[in-house]
This record gives structure tokens, C-alpha cells and sequence, in this order.
């Protein structure tokens, strides 16, 4: 996951504090009319927090018309009401709760207005004058009365004379308190102040004197609350009463740490004000002019008090780190929604005090010093509400008339919930969808849908925006399914590299689908051993579920079923078989025979067909096969006729063999009885003998002629006979498969239904 602006902290958190960096709280102020017209500096709030400035951050408030002064930056920090909530608040640095009330109560006076602007004049120093003023927003037809009380006491007004002197200058009422004395201390003073439109009491916080007697030189005090470069820098100097009343044993001299001041015009001058004080104003005042300040008195009164003044040096530029680019958001604070978030602002130098805030949308956080070097961080949890809220890190000190401002609007990522939707059944040709949605996420996330592991490529993805919670939905669909995603296994998957879990797929679904067939055949066979057996097979192609093949024809041709059979396929597709037995005569001569699919899912019109032709005499295709038997039936004759020749000229043979034979033995004869003729005896016994003789091997030879042929006879007749019932056999066959492979050829090419053979006997 790209790393996140935000740090992330589990188990503990960093206790912040910025009470250094604030200030010294004020005393408790009170309103005298409405808590909206208060514009009193009290800028602590009840649990004793600082406020932080109006200025330093946009909220609902930052119309300066809401606020008694005319800008927000008048109003700095201190206790307002500008809700005209009827109590007065201000933001505060704090994690729990970014705003606090502050512990003003309505002044104890009858019909009080605010009308216009009351202070006390600084330093009040015991035994010298102190100079209240009143500005009023108008002044004509006016009437003006001093009035002092202690707490709880009634009002009484004061004399205008030399303790209590009154003045009207440029729009200004004065009251001078002359020689404070102690119990003009812990007083309360306050203005009656009455004209045509305004009639009003306003009130001073307490008078708290300061006793300076204790330092024998007296008492420096810088008038110059904001030291800046370019501007002059005053001093007050108030001379003890030690030194008043021995002018002549002391001296006077200004000091710059440990150097003497030389009072020169246009660079030190020093000029004796009223209420016994002497102001030295420092021209031009630069970084060379830093340091204390304060007046040597002699040995005697030795030194005053050292005031300290630095040309304050404005930190650097804040500048948040980290900031990451993520969609629509360039240069933001990214963090996930619920995650501990840190923010560093980084800023350097500056004179101290430095008061440093840090805020995100109207909520004002806690924050601490990193380091030395590096800056401030706050810590926080982040969370929906502020996604796209601008963070505001501001920094102020005395050398900048207006704080230093950065700010960076803050993206918060929120994970997406994941949801598959599958229909328990999709069927083809009606609708079903597959989706997948992910709703209330930030950004938008990439989603798959992959079947059995593989991405789909089909899948449409549609992001919508609700500008109202800035979060996105994201539907992934797939309108259309294959039937080879039956019994597969899909899931939904979505990735992105900004969430904390950057791969997250749904739980694994099984796709269940119902498809029609895509095809059926009807098929005729005859069994190919004896006795041969006639049948049709109807054959339904590839559905889910499987359908029913039926098979029509004519009475009687359809004799018995045969079987039932399906077979599974890929996918959880089937295919269907169904055989009947048949049995055709020629009666059923035309007839046709019907193959069906019935599917009880799907309304399916699958149709084949099949026609019963027999052979007839006087068509071309039954009288090429009697010209084939016919054939055949001549090459047998011919065949046995050839074997009886054979047969012939063997036993012709035989006889001329034997006849030569016969012809050999009467010429011996004929010449034993011409040598019998002139030896009888001896002619005789060999004439009986070769007569014998003669006699047996004729008598042999026909044995042997005759068996022979007999023998040649009987086997050529067996082989002859077997010979011709094999190529009857044969001969039947061929032609019945000639007839069959012949009538398919015919279907093929005319697109008719197929023409059934069945030989039968002419």
C-alpha cells in the first residue's frame, strides 16, 4: 500500500501541550450587556486552556460581521459570542472538544449597555498617576460621569479637581488618578455615559497598583508592546522616590546591556513626560539595538530593573510534510477512516513566544513541539467527516503583523463493504446477471470478476459518486453467461493500492446453468449378426438438465424399447439416447418414423425424420440389385462348371494312363506265349504269373483310378458348394450395405428425410 501521510499509533498517545507557547492568562472579565457586545481581552476559558486566534483557521465564523470589532484578526484571541449563543467561547487546542466556554459573568450593574471602549492606561504604579480612558462610539449631546466603588460597596461619583482630574481630548474621555495611594487600590471604576441614543455603565477590571519601592534607582517599562524593524521603540523610565528627593547625590543614565547610551537625536532621545517618568525613544529600532535595557543611578542608587528588547525574527514558512497525490486531491493529508492520524508542520526560528495552532475543518488540535528542529505535530483520529475538510497550521509571533498561514485538505480513505450476487439458477435465453457491488468506498476501487480463477473480460464496471457523503458504488455486472460457466466457481475481487487491505475477493459461489439442447439425430441400424435385428436410436445433444428423447412411427412398426441411456459431458452438460426395436414390412412402404426433444425447462422444437422406403421391381435401384444377384449368381455356375471340367480331364487322364497300362501287359503276353511256344513249362508259369500280375495291377490301378477320382470328385463338390454359400453370403451383405450407403447419399445431397432399407426376400 503507497504510505499514507498520516502516522499510526496503536497502543498509546502522545500527551500534547502548548501552555509555553501561549501566554499568561487574564484576569475574569464581565459583560455589561449582551455576551455578543463584549470585546472585552479576556482570552482563558473556564478549565484555564488559552484560545487560540479567530484568524488562524476558516470556520462557520470567519465573517468578521459576526464579531464586535470589524475584523477577526482585532479580535485575536480573547472570549466572544459571535453565535449570539448568550454565553461567550472560544476555540481552544484540545482533542475531546475543539471549543470551551469562558468564565465571564454579566456585570453586577442595572441596565448596563456597551457603548463604547473603557481601558486603564500601563504601567499602574503606586504613588504615580493613573490615566483611565473612555472612547465612546458617540459622542454628541453626551454626559459623562467617574464613578469608583469596592467590591459589593454602592457607586459614588468623583470629583473633577487635582486627585480625580477630567478631561475631553480628540474623542476621548480621561480620568487621571493623581498620587495613587494604597487605598485607591483593589477598586472597581466605571463610566455613566448617557446622550440622545446610548444611555450606559461600563466597567474596569480591578486596579491593582505595583510597588516599585523596593529598587532604589525606580522602575523601566517598555511602552512598545509589538517591537518591529523600521519603528521606534519607546521606554518609560519612572525615578524612585529615593532618587526624586536626592536629584543631586544621583544621575540618570540609560543603559544598553552593560554600555552606556549616548542621547543623541535621531538615534536616542529622551524627552520628561508628566506623572514623573522619562520616555527614551529608540529610533529606528534594528537588530543591532537588541538586548536590555534599563538606567544607572550612581553608586548609590545603583542600577533600575532591566527590561529586554529583541527585534522579534518571524519563523519560517509552515509547510505540512508528507503530502500525497491520490485521485482528485493534489498535495493532501491522506489517511484511512478510524486510523490514529499524525500530522507533522514543519516550521523553524522565529523569537520566541511562537505560538503555533493547528486545526482540521472548525476543530482545533492538540499539538506538541516534534523536535527542535522539525516543527509540531498533532495527533487525531481520523474520520469520515473530514474527508476533504481543509487542516490549517498557523504561526505567530511579534514580529509578524498576521500569522503565517499553510493549509491542506485532507482525503480519507474508506474501504469499500463487498457483496456477490449470484442467481441460484441462470437460464439461457432468459435474463440473470451476475453482479458484484461495493458500496461506500474511497477512491473508487478496480473490480474483477474472475470464473475459476480467470478474469472475465466481459465484465462492465459503473462507478457512481454521491456528492452528498463524497463515496463512491461500484457495480461490476456480467449480462450475459456461457454455458460452460455451469458448476464453475466465480468471484468478485477489488484492489487498490490506497487501502489498508489492498486485495480483497468475496466468498467463492457455484454457477448454476440451464441450457437447451444445441442438436438431435435419429438414427436406423440393423444388427449385423443372425437373426438380424432393425432399430432406431433418437440421440438429444448437450443440456442441462438432460432431456427426454421420444420416437414416433406407424402402428406396429415400433415392437419394444430398446434403452435409455445419458450420458455426461464437459460442464454439466448431457446427452440423450433413446432405442426402440422396429419391425417393417411392406405395408409400412413410405411411412415415416419421428425423432423428438422434450425438455421440461425450455420450449424446444428439435425434430428429425426418417422415411420407410422397401424395394419394388420396377425401380432403378431394386433392378441394379437384382442385375447385381443376377451376376452374382452367374459367376457361381461359372465356377462350378469350371471345376467340373477340371474334374472331367483328370478322370480322362486316368483312363488313357490305365488303358496305356492295359495296353503294356497283352503286349507282354503276346510275347510270353511266342516264348511259351518253344518252352511250354517255363512259358506257362510266367504266363500265369504275368497274368496275375497283369491282373492285380489292373485291378489296382482301377481301385485307385476310381477313389481318386471319387475322392477328387466329392472334395471339388464341397468346396465348390462352400465356395458358392460364401459368395451368396457375401454377396447379400455387399448388397445391402451398397443399398444402404446408396440411400443415405441420396438424403445427403436433397435434404430429404432418409429412406430406410430393409431386404427382404423378392
Amino acid at each position: 500500500m503507497a504510505q499514507n501521510t498520516c502516522f499510526f499509533f496503536r497502543t498509546f498517545f502522545i500527551v500534547l501541550s502548548i501552555s509555553g507557547l501561549i501566554g499568561q492568562v487574564v484576569a475574569s472579565d464581565c459583560y455589561r450587556t449582551t455576551t455578543y457586545e463584549y470585546n472585552g481581552q479576556q482570552h482563558t476559558t473556564k478549565d484555564e486552556q488559552t484560545c487560540i486566534r479567530w484568524d488562524s483557521f476558516d470556520h462557520k465564523y470567519s465573517d468578521p460581521e459576526t464579531f464586535p470589532e470589524a475584523t477577526t484578526s482585532e479580535d485575536e484571541n480573547y472570549c466572544r459570542d459571535p453565535g449570539r449563543d448568550g454565553y461567550l467561547w472560544c476555540y481552544v487546542p484540545s482533542y475531546v472538544r475543539n471549543y470551551n466556554k469562558c468564565d465571564i459573568e454579566k456585570c453586577d450593574t442595572a441596565d448596563v449597555n456597551q457603548c463604547g471602549s473603557l481601558k486603564i492606561e500601563q504601567p499602574t504604579i503606586l504613588g504615580r498617576n493613573v490615566t483611565f480612558t473612555f472612547t465612546p462610539e458617540t459622542t454628541s449631546d453626551a454626559d459623562l460621569e467617574w464613578q469608583r466603588a469596592k467590591q459589593g460597596n454602592s457607586w459614588s461619583t468623583l470629583p473633577n479637581d487635582k486627585k480625580f482630574r477630567q478631561y475631553f481630548q480628540d474623542g476621548t474621555y480621561y480620568l487621571i488618578l493623581a498620587d495613587t495611594v494604597r487605598d485607591k487600590d483593589e477598586k472597581f471604576y466605571r463610566v455613566d455615559y448617557k446622550n440622545n441614543s446610548v444611555s450606559c455603565l461600563m466597567e474596569t477590571p480591578k486596579l491593582e497598583l505595583q510597588d516599585i519601592s523596593s529598587n532604589d534607582c525606580g522602575f523601566v517599562y517598555l511602552r512598545t508592546t509589538k517591537v518591529k524593524e523600521g519603528e521606534n521603540v519607546e521606554l518609560e523610565y519612572y525615578p524612585s522616590e529615593y532618587v526624586m528627593q536626592n536629584e543631586e547625590h544621583t544621575v540618570r543614565q540609560w543603559m544598553h546591556s552593560k554600555d552606556s547610551i549616548n542621547v543623541t537625536k535621531n538615534v536616542y532621545e529622551e524627552e520628561r513626560e508628566p506623572n514623573d517618568k522619562y520616555v527614551l525613544t529608540i529610533i529606528m529600532f534594528n537588530e543591532q539595538k537588541n538586548g536590555r535595557y534599563g538606567v544607572y543611578c550612581g553608586k548609590t542608587a545603583s542600577l533600575s530593573n532591566f527590561v529586554e528588547v529583541i527585534l522579534p525574527v518571524a519563523p519560517s514558512t509552515p509547510a505540512f510534510e508528507g503530502l500525497k497525490d491520490i485521485d482528485d486531491c493534489k498535495e493532501c493529508i491522506v489517511g484511512e477512516d478510524g486510523d490514529q492520524c499524525g500530522v507533522l508542520c514543519k516550521t523553524s526560528g522565529g523569537t520566541q513566544p511562537i505560538n503555533v495552532t493547528m486545526s482540521i475543518g472548525n476543530e482545533s488540535l492538540s499539538l506538541g513541539r516534534y523536535n527542535e528542529t522539525a516543527g509540531y505535530i498533532t495527533i487525531f483520529t481520523l474520520s469520515n467527516r473530514h474527508h476533504m475538510t481543509i487542516m490549517t497550521c498557523t504561526v505567530m509571533n511579534d514580529a509578524l503583523t498576521s500569522p503565517l498561514i499553510t493549509t491542506a485538505r485532507v482525503y480519507v480513505i474508506k474501504s469499500p463493504t463487498l457483496q456477490l450476487f449470484v442467481p441460484q439458477i441462470l437460464k439461457e435465453g432468459n435474463n440473470g446477471n451476475i453482479a458484484c457491488i461495493l458500496d461506500s468506498g474511497r477512491p473508487a476501487p478496480n473490480v474483477t470478476i474472475n470464473i475459476s480463477g480467470m478474469e472475465v473480460s466481459s465484465a462492465v464496471q459503473t462507478d457512481s459518486f454521491n456528492a452528498t457523503t463524497s463515496l463512491y458504488t461500484s457495480v461490476v455486472s456480467l449480462p450475459t453467461f456461457e454455458r460452460i460457466w455451469n458448476r464453475e466457481n466465480v468471484q468478485c475481487c477489488r484492489f487498490n493500492e490506497w487501502y489498508k487491505r489492498i486485495n480483497v475477493c468475496s466468498t467463492p459461489q457455484r454457477i448454476n446453468v440451464m441450457f437447451p439442447p444445441t442438436d438431435i439425430k435419429l438414427e436406423v441400424k440393423v444388427e449385423q449378426k443372425r437373426p438380424l435385428e432393425i432399430y432406431a436410436i433418437c440421440t438429444v445433444y448437450n443440456s442441462n438438465p438432460a432431456c427426454r428423447a421420444d420416437i414416433s412411427a406407424p402402428n406396429g412398426v415400433i415392437v419394444s424399447e430398446r434403452y435409455t441411456n445419458n450420458m455426461s459431458r464437459a460442464h454439466g452438460a448431457w446427452d440423450s439416447e433413446y432405442a426402440v426395436n422396429l419391425n417393417v414390412d411392406k405395408n409400412d412402404d413410405g411411412e415415416k418414423i419421428k425423432c423428438a426433444a422434450d425438455c421440461q425447462k425450455f420450449a424446444v422444437d428439435l425434430k428429425d425424420v426418417h422415411s420407410i422406403g422397401l424395394p419394388q421391381k420396377d425401380e432403378k435401384r431394386y433392378k441394379d440389385s437384382d442385375d447385381a444377384a443376377s451376376c452374382d449368381n452367374s459367376s457361381i455356375w461359372i465356377i462350378l462348371g469350371s471345376c467340373s471340367a477340371v474334374l472331367f480331364v483328370v478322370v480322362v487322364i486316368v483312363c488313357l494312363i490305365a488303358i496305356k497300362k492295359i495296353r503294356d501287359t497283352k503286349a507282354e503276353l503276346e510275347a510270353y506265349k511266342v516264348r511259351f511256344s518253344a518252352s511250354p513249362d517255363r512259358i506257362s508259369r510266367n504266363d500265369v504269373e504275368l497274368e496275375d500280375r497283369a491282373y492285380e495291377n489292373s485291378s489296382r490301378n482301377d481301385v485307385e483310378l476310381e477313389d481318386r477320382a471319387y475322392e477328387n470328385s466329392s472334395r471339388n463338390d464341397v468346396e465348390l458348394e462352400d465356395r458358392a454359400y460364401e459368395n451368396s453370403s457375401r454377396n447379400d451383405v455387399e448388397l445391402e450395405d451398397r443399398a444402404y450407403e446408396r440411400l443415405n447419399d441420396t438424403r445427403q445431397a436433397t435434404g430429404q428425410s432418409e429412406t430406410f432399407y430393409s431386404q427382404l426376400s423378392p
